[in-house]
């Protein structure tokens, strides 16, 4: 969900039927549903807001990846021992 949306109820997710009316004026969902009208309106909300929507998430996503690729790196640094192979006779590949 959009953050500047969750804003307008404190953090919860808003409804379609409130976004609608707050932000383009129109009255959806009063007596019978219809999907298509639904979906319009979800396509309207996007293409207003879809230049910051998607640069929030590129953001975000750059974020997790950063995240991600610090701790694989940490991961790496923390290297486990060489084990050392002894044959059957007791002696080692090193000796």
């Amino acid at each position: 969900m959009y953050k500047p949306f969750r804003k307008l109820v404190n953090g919860a997710t808003p409804s379609l039927k409130l976004l609608t009316q707050t932000f383009l004026g129109i009255e959806i969902q009063s007596g019978e549903h219809s999907s298509v009208q639904d979906a319009q309106a979800a396509m309207r909300l996007y293409t207003m807001v879809r230049q910051n929507w998607e640069t929030d998430l590129s953001s975000s996503r750059k974020e997790r990846k950063g995240k991600l690729l610090k701790g694989k790196s940490e991961k790496m640094k923390k290297k486990k021992p060489d084990v050392k192979i002894v044959e059957e006779n007791g002696e080692s590949d090193d000796d």
